[in-house]
């Protein structure tokens, strides 16, 4: 079965413009009709704006029936986290704590999802900006993935890495998860969006998932509508 995942940080809603507007985020996402759909710094309430709970509205503009949250931070404006949402049931959700002491708290939010063929894993993840913070958290998601989804279980681990240098592919890599980079040879920066540099949006996949083709947006669009481009990928998922 194929599958097209898209992995996105939408910074809040908040364009690079300042304008908070998470119609543009939906417009981007609608282009390339993902089933899979894995958000960052998403808002639960955003008092600027007269709107639902920035999860519900994301899942009503971009038409997804089952969706997952999970909040992490909380600031003065509200709390924010990841959102998952799926074109398939979602059977069950968790979050997992990656907070390092004295650092921003942070998260990874697991779903599991029923796909046609069989259950499917996915880690929506946001790292830290240390490096040692996202050793340690790194090591502390894929021992989650080990008990939860072991090999060889569909699994799949996207999301802002905040990883500049690539240092945490080895740590993947050591655990049996190969991303786009190795597969195609190189990668496209995501951040920032107006010039993007820094490959810090990837995607990883082991047991029965391969990953196929994967790409950062290049609509001009979403060079606005968040600082961060979304990584779209297609995948085949093994029955």
């Amino acid at each position: 079965m194929t599958l097209r995942i898209l992995t996105y940080n939408i910074h809040k809603g908040v364009g690079t413009d300042g304008v908070p507007d998470l119609a543009r985020i939906a417009d981007v996402v609608r282009h390339y009709r993902p089933d899979v759909l894995a958000l960052q710094e998403v808002m639960w309430f955003d008092p600027r704006l007269d709107e639902p709970p920035q999860p519900r509205r994301l899942a009503e503009l971009c038409g997804f029936e089952h969706g997952a949250v999970g909040l992490i931070t909380r600031r003065r404006m509200g709390h924010y986290g990841n959102v998952t949402l799926s074109r398939f049931p979602i059977v069950e959700h968790a979050t997992l704590d990656l907070t390092v002491p004295l650092k921003k708290p942070r998260g990874a939010l697991h779903t599991r999802i029923a796909a046609p063929g069989g259950d499917l894993h996915v880690y929506n993840v946001h790292l830290g900006l240390a490096g040692f913070e996202r050793t340690l958290q790194v090591e502390r998601l894929l021992a989650d993935a080990d008990e939860v989804a072991p090999a060889p279980a569909p699994a799949i681990v996207l999301g802002d890495t905040n990883d500049w240098r690539d240092r945490v592919l080895p740590q993947f890599a050591a655990r049996g998860f190969l991303t786009h980079a190795e597969r195609r040879g190189t990668a496209h920066g995501t951040f920032p969006s107006w010039y993007p540099v820094g490959v810090l949006d990837r995607v990883f996949v082991r047991g029965g998932v391969r990953l196929t083709r994967v790409m950062a947006s290049r609509m001009a669009l979403a060079r606005v509508a968040s600082d961060h481009l979304p990584v779209v990928a297609d995948a085949e998922l093994a029955a």
